[in-house]
């Protein structure tokens, strides 16, 4: 339950929003999203705590940042 706390925390995105995050939205340094309810596109660089959790779940593939124990 970490990585959602600090997904929300650093971002201040909407639940909807983060659980549709995929991992190609993360280049490194900046996570980028369109969000859902306005359509506005959003560039938030990724702070150091974050970064740290995010760096070893980086993978060059569509799926999702958040996911449950079944994929």
């Amino acid at each position: 339950m970490h990585l959602p706390l600090m997904l929300a925390l650093w971002t201040g995105q909407r639940q909807g929003d983060l659980l549709k995050l995929s991992r190609l939205a993360y280049d490194g340094e900046k996570i980028r999203l369109r969000q859902s309810k306005t359509g506005v596109r959003v560039v938030i660089p990724v702070a150091a705590a974050l970064k740290a959790m995010l760096d070893p779940i980086r993978v060059r593939a569509p799926s999702p940042i958040l996911v449950n124990s079944y994929g």
